[in-house]
């Protein structure tokens, strides 16, 4: 069965008109994405032209490019800074189909596909379980969603117990111990 999905550009995810531009990154709400590959962040921020016009362009790009039209992967999430406190609605459509991730080997930041909480377990990720943190799954997930002023990871391994049951064990001291997956959220999924 071949299926057809569409996908979503940074453009379409987070149009420049409901957004705050400005005229250097620092001013402006920034959208960043993870590069599996390179293994790095890359940013992208809003620059508000003289004529008015918005557009996304990515850090450190003198051209001034368009980078707006990027693709992001589908299954995949971003990290979202916004130059200034407001509220911000997203609406869109909810999926009434299994989501599937890609999974490459190495850190990928991946979003939950979901528009509610859940427990880790309940989306069925991991299947790599061994007695290292370099040898297991893991995943990071940004403490900043569950508690504001927040600049760190809570770090969980896959862990297989004498049942044979597989299950998500906190290796940071401040991490909850079960993992919860945030509505729309995103977190990094580390495959050995």
């Amino acid at each position: 069965v071949v299926a057809l999905r569409p996908h979503w550009t940074v453009s379409d995810l987070l149009p420049a008109s409901d957004l705050a531009g400005g005229r250097n990154p620092s001013t402006s709400d920034q959208v960043m994405s993870f590069d599996t590959a390179r293994h790095m962040f890359e940013t992208r921020w809003l620059l508000h032209r003289a004529t008015g016009e918005k557009t996304w362009l990515r850090e450190g790009d003198v051209t001034l490019m368009d980078a707006g039209n990027f693709v992001l992967a589908p299954g995949s999430a971003v990290l979202f800074r916004a130059a200034e406190s407001r509220s911000l609605v997203f609406v869109g459509q909810v999926r009434t189909v299994p989501c599937r991730h890609v999974l490459a080997s190495g850190a990928q930041l991946i979003g939950s596909g979901w528009p509610v909480e859940g427990a880790w377990n309940s989306h069925g990720f991991g299947e790599i379980a061994a007695d290292s943190s370099e040898t297991s799954d893991r995943l990071r997930i940004w403490a900043g969603d569950h508690r504001e002023e927040a600049k760190d990871y809570w770090q969980y391994r896959l862990v297989r117990d004498a049942s044979g049951s597989l299950t998500w064990h906190a290796e940071s001291a401040q991490a909850p111990v079960a993992p919860v997956w945030k509505a729309f959220g995103g977190v990094f999924f580390v495959n050995p």
